[in-house]
């Protein structure tokens, strides 16, 4: 299984949580990989998206995308959730 975890918020508080994750996924055996532009994401199985400032037109790349927004929607909407 290929797993994928898109940032592509350079400044976001999660990255450091990200890079531990890939790291002991990868040591279990996993290919997992931390991908910061959507440009590095590439056809897999499981892509999550995480603290994302653009819309990612690449969904068709992976079987299964899981989308995070950290605020309900519709309401949440927008860069301060």
């Amino acid at each position: 299984m290929k797993l994928q975890i898109l940032c592509d918020n350079n400044n976001s508080w999660i990255i450091p949580f990200i890079i531990s994750y890939v790291d002991i996924k990868r040591n279990q055996g996993l290919e997992c990989m931390f991908c910061q532009t959507h440009e590095e994401v590439s056809e897999g199985d499981v892509l999550v998206l995480l603290s994302c400032e653009k819309l990612f037109k690449g969904l068709y790349l992976n079987k299964y995308n899981l989308v995070v927004h950290e605020s309900l929607l519709p309401e949440g909407k927008g860069w301060s959730p």
